[in-house]
């Protein structure tokens, strides 16, 4: 990860494309993340603890670990199934790329 003075000004996710030449694996890792991120955040804001969240998808906490640890195997279909557990609805969304 770049240090502060070679940090990209538009954010952690451009910072990190610099450091791959494979930008198909970037746009994956980088999605892995945002995710991750958003359970976390979903998290906290309802006040569900990993222990209860695993729970509630019938899995050990463990596995809410590596979840929120970032680049992992995680399905779309567990995806909403983890939101739904929250209180969430997973929604997609699509935009042109940047390096177009």
């Amino acid at each position: 990860m770049s240090d502060n003075n070679n940090a990209d000004p538009r954010g952690l996710y451009y910072d990190h494309r610099k450091q791959f030449n494979d930008w198909d694996r970037m746009a994956e890792e980088s999605l892995i993340i945002e995710f991750a991120q958003r359970v976390f955040e979903c998290m906290e804001k309802e006040n569900i603890s990993k222990e209860e969240l695993a729970k509630r998808l019938n899995c050990s906490k463990g596995n809410i670990t590596r979840i929120l640890r970032g680049p992992n195997h995680t399905d779309i279909r567990e995806m909403a199934k983890i939101m739904w557990a929250l209180g969430y609805e997973l929604i997609l969304g699509v935009k042109p790329r940047e390096d177009k």
